[in-house]
């Protein structure tokens, strides 16, 4: 999607560009050619925005909703989860057709990772280390962030995990090991972290 946003800048300082030659005498036919393609380039951009802004609203939503209720309740359901990772995927078919095989190798690599790492620490320690919710949820975040977000996104939620974890020890001594801490909720603010990255470059 950084690419895209790049396509962009550099598709308007062409037409800025030429936008600024066009106003030079002898030019008339070619300044309202390019008045043409300024108008166009703005409906373009205003439609891809119309069109987006329901589905990152419902990511928002759905993100935000799954990390409040695995912080209350150490669960992330499917039917949060499901629907999350689905509108991902339909997300990238209608506004980023192109960026499609990135979001659903997103998936696959989200899912596939931490399932390694559930089954890998069962079979090891005989109990479970992750939540299979936690699974489910990063493939969903792989269906929106696209695969080569997801190692930045993984990273910046186990860093915030552990300060939480470390503050609970300080504060709590060891009575912070005897409850398991929810994943669920790091994940989410490190998608937003990545998320207002991707859309907020320069910010």
């Amino acid at each position: 999607m950084r690419a895209r946003f790049q396509m962009v800048r550099i598709g308007w300082q062409r037409v800025s560009f030429l936008w600024k030659a066009s106003g030079k005498p002898g030019n008339t036919s070619l300044s309202l050619s390019h008045k043409s393609i300024k108008v166009s380039t703005n409906l373009d951009e205003d439609l891809l925005m119309f069109v987006a802004l329901p589905f990152l609203i419902f990511y928002a939503s759905f993100s935000l909703l799954l990390g409040i209720y695995d912080a209350r309740t150490g669960l992330l359901p499917d039917r949060f989860t499901c629907p999350l990772l689905w509108g991902g995927l339909l997300y990238h078919q209608i506004c980023l057709p192109e960026r499609l095989p990135d979001a659903l190798w997103g998936a696959i690599a989200g899912y596939g990772g931490f399932a390694l790492i559930y089954w890998g620490y069962r079979l090891r320690y005989q109990k479970e280390g992750l939540g299979y919710g936690d699974v489910k949820y990063l493939a969903a975040l792989g269906a929106w962030h696209c695969w080569e977000t997801l190692p930045l996104l993984v990273f910046l939620a186990a860093m915030l995990a552990c300060g939480r974890f470390g503050v609970a020890l300080l504060v709590r001594g060891k009575s912070a090991l005897i409850n398991p801490l929810p994943f669920g909720p790091w994940l989410a603010v490190a998608g937003f972290i990545t998320g207002w990255k991707v859309f907020f470059p320069d910010g």
